[in-house]
């Protein structure tokens, strides 16, 4: 460079993380210590971190039981990344048989409210676990077609299922990738997600702005329906008042009928056979001679409270009556009783009392 001045440089530093191991996975996307490792190696080849720095790498990326786990070795076996990464495998290795395995992949049903991306994704991770015990896969010869046929199977939208197993047979060899996408595009899943953009949110609020109608034709729609609503509101709470009070509702509306037809109050029509309201004649089961019909329905609940009320006064009046004649007959029994049989109880629950009846006893001897 002119003057003899060095070049200099900007060293920006990148950031260089590895990813947090938490031990064993416990929600989707955790990363399993296989393939916890395996990030590791790749980070530290790209980065080109030193031997002796990727065991201390390693210990913190590790965090919760990963990290204790960790802890568990000495000084120098920390630093070892051989060591280290042979210490949570054997931790936290996968020891599931693949007879487990497969048993829980073919009983992985779509649970409710699972969507089919979830679905998906869950037998995918279970079938790659069976997949990775099956080395010489004997067992799984054909891994993508085990997959795409209990995709299918498990679903629980019996009509998504025909439409795929239709289109299996149209398209002979069809991979889990297609049926997959198939089951998106017919499920309506693929269209969630383009209006859960925001930026097609955005479009489509505003294609519908400008597409809508004037608002000032809306605000006085608006008006007109709430102005409908608050008469609708009134007239309800006016016939409500009216019929609380046991004053009858004098409603101006009339329905269309024929000459000679009788309307309640409120505006039902009164039937001409039984005197019903609300019906005609025509739609009439009852029997011709029903006045007392005719009367509850046009007088109302007043009427029935009425008729009720007298039907008790004559069953108290009836009462009252059969009690009387229990009690004479009761007296006409212990006046034909000796004295020695005489119960002055039984005396004063019909309503004597012993001078009453001694005395009945004299002027019946006296009489004989």
């Amino acid at each position: 460079m002119p003057g003899g001045d060095k070049p200099q440089y900007v060293v920006m530093a990148t950031d260089r993380k590895l990813p947090q191991f938490t031990g064993l996975p416990s929600e989707p996307g955790d990363l399993n210590v296989d393939e916890f490792i395996l990030e590791c190696k790749r980070s530290f080849k790209v980065w080109g971190t030193p031997k002796d720095q990727q065991g201390f790498l390693v210990g913190r990326a590790c965090v919760g039981e990963a990290k204790a786990q960790v802890q568990l070795l000495n000084d120098a076996n920390k630093d070892d990344v051989d060591i280290v990464f042979v210490h949570l495998r054997e931790a936290y290795a996968d020891k599931a048989p693949f007879s487990a395995l497969i048993q829980a992949f073919y009983a992985r049903q779509q649970l409710p409210g699972e969507s089919i991306r979830q679905y998906s994704l869950a037998l995918q991770t279970v079938m790659r676990r069976a997949s990775d015990k099956d080395v010489d896969n004997k067992q799984l010869p054909n891994p993508d077609l085990t997959l795409r046929d209990k995709f299918i199977a498990g679903l629980r939208d019996q009509a998504l299922r025909k439409d795929l197993l239709k289109l299996m047979r149209e398209k002979n060899g069809s991979k889990f990738k297609d049926v997959r996408e198939e089951a998106l595009h017919l499920s309506g899943e693929y269209d969630e997600e383009i209006r859960s953009e925001p930026t097609m949110r955005v479009a489509m609020q505003t294609a519908e702005r400008h597409s809508s109608p004037d608002s000032s034709s809306l605000c006085a729609q608006v008006a007109q329906l709430t102005a409908e609503l608050a008469a609708i509101k009134g007239h309800m709470s006016q016939q409500g008042a009216a019929s609380q009070q046991g004053t009858p509702f004098r409603s101006s509306y009339r329905p269309g009928g024929l000459p000679g037809d009788k309307w309640t109050p409120d505006g039902r029509l009164i039937c001409r056979r039984c005197g019903g309201p609300g019906y005609m004649a025509l739609a009439c089961f009852s029997d011709y001679n029903q006045a007392e019909s005719e009367a509850e329905s046009v007088e109302g609940p007043r009427f029935i409270l009425s008729k009720g009320v007298a039907r008790l006064e004559k069953e108290i009046e009836f009462l009252q009556e059969e009690a009387r004649e229990n009690r004479q007959a009761i007296r006409l029994f212990l006046r034909d009783r000796s004295d020695e049989n005489y119960h002055p109880q039984l005396a004063r629950i019909v309503g004597g009392s012993e001078e009453e009846y001694n005395a009945a006893r004299e002027m019946e001897a006296r009489e004989r």
